[in-house]
């Protein structure tokens, strides 16, 4: 989570696939209006990666909205690829879920 003071202001999530160890998958990431564009959201994808990395894993996978291509530039921005996959939202599957990947063994540093 990130904080302002004693508040939060953004918290993000990601797990560990049984069947796929060697990767994390963040599941969500918010950061509240009024702190967007502060560099809160890449601070806390940063924070996933380092985990991932010290936890030995090799990728990390995350996904956005095909309706927000402002998360795709986001993730862009911080190295992550889109892999080809693409699956229906489960709340609008008229919207698809466009999966994205970084393979932290051989990222580079973007600050």
């Amino acid at each position: 989570m990130a904080f302002n003071e004693d508040k939060p202001v953004g918290i993000i999530g990601y797990f560990t696939k049984a069947d796929h160890p060697d990767s994390r998958y963040i599941f969500s990431m918010w950061v509240n209006e009024n702190f967007r564009n502060k560099s809160i959201g890449k601070s806390l994808v940063q924070h996933v990666i380092e985990a991932a990395t010290l936890q030995g894993a090799d990728t990390v996978v995350t996904g956005y909205a095909s309706s927000n291509p402002q998360a795709r530039g986001f993730y862009e921005g911080l190295g992550f690829s889109e892999t080809g996959r693409q699956i229906p939202l489960m709340r609008d599957p008229s919207v698809k879920e466009i999966e994205m990947m970084m393979e932290i063994s051989t990222r580079t540093t973007r600050e």
